[in-house]
């Protein structure tokens, strides 16, 4: 009987793990457009501010 606790332990933990795991590959997921899109901004900025100082 203390292999099957013993088997639905692991097994609990490697479910704690990939929920764990999921849920850090979805929020990569969703934050890295908006990374992509502040740095878009940001160079956009920067071009600005230096056709203005040209003028």
């Amino acid at each position: 009987m203390s292999d099957l606790y013993l088997f639905f332990f692991i097994a609990l933990i490697g479910l704690v793990v990939i929920i764990a795991g999921t849920i850090i590959l979805m929020t990569r997921k969703i934050a890295a457009p908006n990374q992509e899109i502040h740095k878009k901004v940001e160079r956009l900025e920067k071009e600005i501010e230096a056709l203005k100082n040209q003028n």
